[in-house]
């Protein structure tokens, strides 16, 4: 069985080639999904089929926005929630929160702060559909979660030099830990390519 945070076309065809050619084969591909529901966050398993995955039509992916975690505008709570945190957490979670708010005062997002169960969360909006490329998280420790379809639709070029950036493959929702100075510039990048193309330059 292999479990992933998502499976790319090239994985699930070469796992239909091998229960093909092996006979008695069977490799079980699973994805695992994270979602938001009432502030507990929770993760779904879903068995990808390589015999139906290209017959039929895909469901509609999840996006960032589909969560029902109460959240306020700016980032001032997300911020307040840092005093909170273990002390050797709050280095990075003021870091990334102040990349945060420089893409907002470029006019790139607007900032809010969700509000989960023990967790806080700071959200990178866009402009034109409210969905963001990312999710700054403050929940037992500083990280960030990826959202490939935003990414899809609104900065696919910077796609490439986001995931050598990070060093992983953007997925639906996977996070990532340690995000170095590289990694907050390439996500800088990829934020001013998805404002610039619903027409809202960023500030100079």
């Amino acid at each position: 069985m292999l479990v992933l945070d998502d499976a790319p076309p090239e994985l699930v065809r070469l796992v239909g080639y091998l229960e093909a050619v092996a006979g008695q084969l069977v490799i079980d591909l699973v994805t695992v999904t994270p979602y938001d529901i009432d502030g507990t966050r929770i993760m779904v398993p879903q068995r990808v089929d390589p015999e139906r995955v290209y017959t039929a039509e895909p469901p509609r992916p999840v996006e960032a926005k589909v969560s029902t975690v109460p959240t306020t505008a700016g980032a001032a709570e997300f911020l307040a929630s840092i005093d909170a945190a273990p002390s050797e957490q709050r280095a990075e979670l003021r870091r990334l929160a102040d990349w945060a708010i420089s893409l907002e005062e470029e006019g790139l997002v607007r900032l809010l702060t969700g509000h989960g169960k023990g967790r806080m969360t700071l959200l990178p909006r866009l402009y034109g559909d409210d969905v963001g490329l990312i999710t700054i998280w403050n929940d037992n420790g500083p990280y960030v979660s990826v959202w490939r379809t935003v990414f899809e639709r609104r900065a696919a070029e910077e796609i490439p030099a986001v995931e050598a950036a990070i060093g992983t493959r953007i997925g639906t929702g996977n996070t990532i830990r340690s995000i170095s100075d590289e990694a907050l510039q390439a996500l800088h990048r990829a934020y001013r390519t998805a404002a610039e193309a619903v027409g809202r330059p960023p500030a100079r």
